[in-house]
């Protein structure tokens, strides 16, 4: 039997019928459709995961070594060169970020030409004030800088309608804020106390639109991890240190009213370092002792996100993914760290890319790339500080990666289409 529904409150109606005749409520619908939507996962096939991961590890060697090629010639370069490497790059990423957003066929590259721009914008911006002007006001740059830039991404914004955009003009209106603060000099604890409460405040109303919920994780660590920075430096070890705790609970109970899986998380696990630690007390972050405890906490939290996908807290699965992925590969180098074995923790990086492809987990996926450019500048400052050919074999070495992929996935086909024929 057809149903014709002829608008959007007809449909509605029509749910909330059925809804009271099979007595079901707002969760039973919630669960079905975080399972609904989990299973409409398109996986991908075993030759496209393959190339992707060679993909990423190939573009992370040629984004350390040219990082590191330019860091060993920069102090040769004229101004004019430094401008261009690092503004106009920044400046063309933002542009064929712009016109790959037009094209439905280029529109997947859109994405990461805008984090280039996002990256570097920035800092050739404060290049270019290095270079071509007077004077060494840090603040009075980044409030120029920030501000400009926020212009642009909020222009960017207003046309595109993108959730990418918005979040880099937050991020840049934050670098504008920071220097405005420190320029004319206000007190730092009260600025980052209410600089935090405003950025919690914006995030709560971004979770009430749907086009905008998925930055609401990102920025409910951001502000509250700021608010909270604020706060303590008034309560701390005071006879108002409870104040921190009975904020934690209103948060939570937030949490709830607002149906936020992040913000719930969040204020169970400040509320749990209260309880913990004490009035006055401090989170200890890492001490020698803790390597392996790192590396098995991580993973058990990278298990715990993996479990939640059959919840319907599918919201607070990035969080777990991102501070999973963090703390095991973290521990892994401090196990690694300065023995004979320490050469294998690119491997252990790439594992972490490849689980991150198999989760289908874009926090997994940027912690895993981050960790491993961070560990090749590391090995190239220990070990090939003022080689020039490393960086240019690095960069060679990425390349080779890429064609690697595309051969591989290439000639799997090819066998296979073989196989079958003789079938």
């Amino acid at each position: 039997m057809t149903i014709a529904i002829r608008s959007k409150d007809e449909a509605l109606t029509k749910i909330i019928q059925i809804m009271d005749n099979e007595k079901l409520d707002l969760k039973d619908v919630k669960s079905a459709l975080a399972k609904h939507k989990h299973s409409k996962e398109k996986s991908l096939s075993r030759h496209e995961m393959i190339m992707r991961l060679f993909a990423y590890i190939g573009w992370a060697f040629i984004f350390a070594g040219l990082g590191i090629y330019i860091n060993m010639v920069w102090d040769d370069l004229p101004s004019l060169p430094r401008v261009i490497i690092t503004l106009g790059t920044g400046f063309t990423a933002y542009i064929l970020g712009i016109i790959f957003a037009r094209n439905e066929r280029f529109e997947k590259a859109a994405t990461p030409a805008h984090i280039i721009a996002f990256l570097l914008q920035p800092i050739g911006l404060f290049v270019l004030l290095h270079e071509y002007s007077s004077g060494d006001n840090v603040p009075l740059a980044a409030l120029i800088v920030f501000g400009l830039l926020t212009v642009q991404q909020f222009f960017t914004f207003i046309h595109y309608r993108k959730t990418s955009f918005i979040f880099f003009n937050m991020m840049y209106f934050l670098g504008f804020l920071g220097g405005f603060i420190e320029y004319f000099e206000f007190h730092r604890a009260f600025s980052t106390l209410v600089v935090g409460l405003s950025f919690l405040l914006l995030t709560i109303d971004l979770q009430n639109r749907a086009g905008y919920k998925d930055l609401t994780p990102f920025f409910y660590i951001l502000s509250t991890s700021m608010f909270f920075s604020g706060l303590y430096y008034y309560t701390g070890n005071t006879l108002y240190d409870p104040v921190n705790l009975s904020i934690s609970m209103i948060l939570l109970m937030l949490s709830v009213l607002k149906n936020s899986k992040t913000l719930y998380v969040l204020s169970i696990l400040y509320v749990i370092s209260f309880l913990v630690h004490g009035p006055g007390g401090y989170w200890i972050f890492w001490s020698w002792r803790s390597e392996w405890a790192a590396v098995s906490a991580g993973i058990s939290v990278i298990l715990c996100g993996m479990w939640l996908k059959r919840t319907d807290f599918t919201s607070a699965i990035p969080l777990w993914y991102f501070f999973g992925t963090a703390y095991w590969l973290g521990g892994a180098f401090a196990v690694l760290h300065e023995t004979s074995f320490e050469v294998l923790y690119i491997a252990l990086s790439s594992i972490g890319i490849y689980s991150s492809l198999l989760l289908r987990s874009r926090a997994s996926l940027a912690v895993s790339i981050i960790f491993l450019i961070s560990y090749i500048s590391y090995f190239t400052h220990e070990h090939f500080e003022d080689t020039v050919g490393w960086p240019l074999m690095l960069v060679l070495l990425g390349f080779m990666m890429l064609g690697a992929g595309v051969f591989y996935v290439r000639f799997s086909k090819a066998i296979e289409q073989k196989i079958q024929k003789k079938i």
